[in-house]
């Protein structure tokens, strides 16, 4: 089964929410309240990477933007894990 990505009406592909918190921070030299607001998963790591780092140090967004792709891989792998080990028992099911 071939499935399609859902496009905008204007032809655009539409991101998932980890490629909208990366467009968000993509330029961005200051951290804004909106911002921390509108994408809870860059609220969340600037929190996780203040913890990480020494007492009282504060995280750039650029740093930030850099660590975005690898939940994306870690979120994806994750499920793809899932998906193959639900496809593996459904096989050994019916073999």
């Amino acid at each position: 089964m071939i499935t399609e990505i859902p496009q905008s009406a204007c032809g655009e592909t539409r991101l998932s929410g980890l490629g909208v918190a990366a467009d968000a921070v993509k330029g961005r030299v200051r951290w804004s309240n909106k911002l921390r607001q509108d994408h809870r998963l860059l609220a969340a790591l600037e929190k996780l990477m203040q913890r990480l780092g020494p007492a009282g140090s504060r995280v750039p967004v650029q740093y930030v933007a850099k660590v975005v792709p690898f939940v994306g891989v870690f979120v994806g792998a994750s499920m793809n894990s899932a998906i193959l080990g639900s496809v593996a028992a459904d096989a050994q099911w019916y073999s």
